[in-house]
């Protein structure tokens, strides 16, 4: 049981490392978020996800998150506390990060708006057009294509 909790443990202390590192500002960018940055932040905060730290969406009207908790009884350790919150509460390039994922769409699938297309010939055609889907593209694209008639 020891080796177990050790390893969980780790687990959801190297995912708030990561997502401590991939999305804090960086001083020498006008912005403060590089441009590569986006997708780092995005694989860590997925890394937070399950954990006793799973960010939430603030509220239905934004893409704003933060953790479920609050500091009220933080005790002595208020301030690394409010610090923690602000990775997600006031984190200008985690903000960017998500509403970037929101709003993107593959390419492919902005060509392909016919309704009456069917779903195969889709398929077919986002398989082609950016070589074999693997891991978790395919994931996402799946449900796209089969809402595609929806849309």
């Amino acid at each position: 049981m020891r080796g177990r909790g050790r390893g969980v443990y780790r687990r959801r202390t190297v995912s708030a490392a990561a997502h401590r590192a991939s999305c804090t500002r960086v001083p020498s960018v006008p912005d403060g978020c590089p441009l590569d940055q986006a997708s780092r932040c995005l694989r860590a905060y997925a890394g937070l996800v399950g954990t006793v730290v799973t960010p939430n969406y603030v509220d239905n009207a934004s893409a704003r998150v933060a953790p479920w908790c609050n500091c009220g009884a933080s005790g002595n350790r208020r301030e690394e506390c409010e610090a923690f919150r602000a990775l997600f509460t006031r984190n200008h390039c985690l903000d960017g990060a998500i509403q970037a994922f929101d709003s993107w769409r593959p390419p492919v699938m902005q060509d392909h708006q016919d309704p009456r297309q069917d779903l195969e010939h889709s398929f077919l055609e986002v398989s082609l057009a950016v070589g074999p889907l693997k891991g978790c593209f395919l994931l996402s694209t799946l449900p796209v294509l089969a809402l595609q008639p929806l849309l």
